[in-house]
């Protein structure tokens, strides 16, 4: 499967190839009017800073007698709308002939194809399994560990690095039942 990654780190293209045709169309020729619109908007916008627009004195006070001097009503009383015959009898019938049954299903597309669904939850699998064992293995006893080493490489290691000051620390640590106890296992090595 081929990514790509773009200036921000985000993965483009992933989703598009699924699809069968490209989702993004630009109107024709919307290039070729696009610096007149945005000329337009910007005039358009200076316009609205400097507020040309103003209402004439008096407007809002005399506005309820032009509003009715222009309505015409009807002389006689009677309504100027009018329903045409047997409207409402065959109005039922109307809405249902023009309304048609579907004939196709919509088709549901999802945004992830099932493939990289799959693939995904395979990685998944493996990274946590990868990182189970990775810590399991890690989770060693330090106990077990220095007692896998022989006495001899420990006496040979503390006759070669040690100085007299470290024996009179131990010695001042340790009490005489333990000396006894360390003289006889000596012994017995």
């Amino acid at each position: 499967m081929k990514e790509e990654v773009n200036s921000n780190g985000e993965m483009d293209g992933t989703f598009l190839e699924g699809l069968r045709t490209n989702p993004f169309l630009v109107k024709p020729n919307y290039f070729d009017n696009l610096h007149d619109q945005i000329l337009s908007n910007v005039k358009l916008d200076d316009i609205k800073k400097e507020g040309v627009f103003k209402t004439p004195e008096n407007y809002f006070q005399t506005l309820e007698e032009q509003v009715l001097s222009q309505v015409v009503l009807p002389e006689n009383g009677s309504s100027i709308f009018k329903v045409p015959d047997q409207y409402f009898e065959s109005l039922e019938n109307k809405i249902l002939a023009s309304v048609e049954e579907p004939t196709q299903k919509n088709n549901i597309r999802s945004i992830f194809s099932r493939n990289l669904i799959r693939y995904a939850a395979a990685i998944l699998i493996m990274i946590s399994t990868g990182l189970a064992l990775y810590f399991s293995q890690q989770k060693t006893n330090i106990d077990t560990e220095i007692a896998k080493i022989p006495d001899q490489e420990i006496i040979d290691y503390l006759n070669m690095y040690s100085d007299s000051n470290d024996i009179q620390l131990i010695l001042e640590n340790t009490n005489t039942d333990d000396l006894s106890s360390l003289e006889n296992h000596i012994n017995h090595l």
